[in-house]
This record gives C-alpha cells, structure tokens and sequence, in this order.
C-alpha cells in the first residue's frame, strides 16, 4: 500500500517515500554529527557541518509544503510591521 499526503494549499500530492528519504537523511546527519562531535571535533565544525548538509538535502529532497508555509507566514509578519 502506497501512502500519499495531500498538501492542502495547491492540491498536490506529496509522496511518502519522498518524506521516508528526507527522514533518513536528517537521521544520517545527526549521526554523523554525533560521531564527529565523540571524535573531538569543535562545535563550530560539527555545526557547520549540520548546516551544510541540511542545505544540500533541501536542494535534493526539497519540502515545498514547508516552503509555502514559510512563505506565508514571511507575508504575514511583513505585513504586519511595514
């Protein structure tokens, strides 16, 4: 059986493979960020490393439904302190 999520804003359906890749990837990073932070490695690089990865997933396995409410959220706060 195939789960699919319907992003509510446009319609759209969003596969729940997509977001099972997404998980595992976060889960990826955050071990991989424990183990160089067990290894010695400073905070900076262990953050710049989450950091790093979190932006190249985002390119990879983008989640537009977090993009939209991003961006209305964005919209409201602008126009509520012009």
């Amino acid at each position: 059986m195939r789960l699919l999520l319907v992003d509510k804003t446009n319609h759209r359906f969003m596969d729940a493979n997509t977001r099972m890749k997404r998980v595992e990837a976060m889960e990826a990073i955050k071990d991989k960020a424990l183990d160089m932070s067990v290894g010695g490695e400073d905070d900076l690089s262990v953050k710049d490393f989450i950091n790093s990865a979190k932006r190249e997933l985002a390119f990879e396995l983008p989640d537009e439904e977090s993009f939209r409410k991003a961006v209305k959220a964005a919209g409201k706060y602008k126009n509520v302190h012009v």
